[in-house]
């Protein structure tokens, strides 16, 4: 789940923020890999993360 936030960040272009969800059915650390479609503003952003769930 990735939805949108409005940022408090006064800078140019940080009209919100992006907040994410994960559900993982077990414990351990998890790769996620992401990208990001690109807006009239900016280009695709891609993002590989771990996860660690406990």
């Amino acid at each position: 789940n990735l939805r949108y936030l409005p940022s408090n960040n006064p800078l140019p272009g940080a009209g919100a923020e992006r907040i994410m969800t994960l559900r993982a059915k077990k414990p351990g650390t998890w790769p996620v890999s992401m990208r990001l479609r690109p807006s009239r503003h900016a280009t695709a952003n891609e993002y590989e993360l771990l996860v660690n769930v406990t």
